[in-house]
């Protein structure tokens, strides 16, 4: 488990969130605790700035320096 700064709130999408202030992850919805399939409670529920636990399931490296383009 790892802490999370909420960066932004996207009602029916997720959230963005920053992982030790340079990684910055995305959380679809569907991976978040709620029932519906749209979220609309996020915004009540959460806010800009809030720190929330959350698990990385992959993240994907670059082994070269090079600028990749994606």
């Amino acid at each position: 488990m790892v802490t999370c700064l909420i960066t932004s709130v996207i009602p029916g999408q997720g959230l963005n969130v920053s992982f030790l202030g340079c990684s910055k992850i995305t959380i679809p919805v569907d991976h978040l605790q709620c029932h519906s399939t749209t979220c609309l409670e996020l915004n009540g529920k959460l806010k800009v700035g809030q720190k929330i636990c959350a698990r990385i399931l992959w993240d994907t490296i670059s082994r070269s320096q090079e600028p990749h383009l994606n």
